[in-house]
């Protein structure tokens, strides 16, 4: 049962929810994500290059969606209390 206990805390199945699970969860969502991004991306990129005949436009609609997101986010996002920032996040 020992051995089960280590290997459940290397993988991040700890019972604690302390700021290490939080970080450990963020940090593969964030694995996935870029994971998927690079099954995905170099092929619509690709397709994006071929349909428009050209690098120009990919690239411009690209950065407009990036500004988009910011926008959306800087407008939509509450900032963080100070209970907030010292307690961390409530379950």
């Amino acid at each position: 049962m020992a051995a089960r206990g280590n290997a459940a805390n290397l993988l991040g199945r700890s019972r604690s929810k302390g700021p290490e699970r939080v970080v450990s969860g963020i940090i593969g969502v964030l694995y996935a994500r870029a994971g998927i991004g690079a099954l995905i991306g170099r092929g619509a990129a690709g397709l994006a290059f071929d349909i428009s005949r050209g690098g120009t436009v990919p690239v411009h609609v690209c950065a407009a969606a990036n500004v988009t997101v910011a926008a959306v986010m800087a407008t939509t996002s509450k900032p963080a209390t100070k209970t907030e920032a010292k307690s961390g996040p409530r379950d």
